[in-house]
C-alpha cells in the first residue's frame, strides 16, 4: 500500500510513479486515499510518502493490522 500526503501533488506524484513501477512488477498496489475504503483491504507492507504528520497519521490508523 502507499500512503502519501494528499495536500503535496510531489507525494502524490511519487506514489503514482511507484505504484506504476511496482504493477509492472507484478504487484498489486493499493494508494490510500480520502476518497477510498481500504479498511477491510489485506497489505504486506506500507509506503509512507509525506512528512511527520502523514507518518504519525499512517502508524495510528493501520497500527492494528
Amino acid at each position: 500500500m502507499i500512503v502519501n500526503n494528499m495536500r503535496l501533488a510531489s507525494t502524490m506524484e511519487m506514489g503514482n510513479r511507484i505504484a506504476s513501477t511496482l504493477r509492472g512488477q507484478g504487484l498489486d498496489i493499493l494508494i490510500d486515499s480520502s476518497s477510498a475504503d481500504i479498511t477491510s483491504e489485506l497489505f504486506d507492507a506500507i509506503i509512507v510518502l509525506g512528512g511527520d504528520g502523514t507518518m504519525i497519521r499512517t502508524a495510528r490508523q493501520y497500527a492494528d493490522r
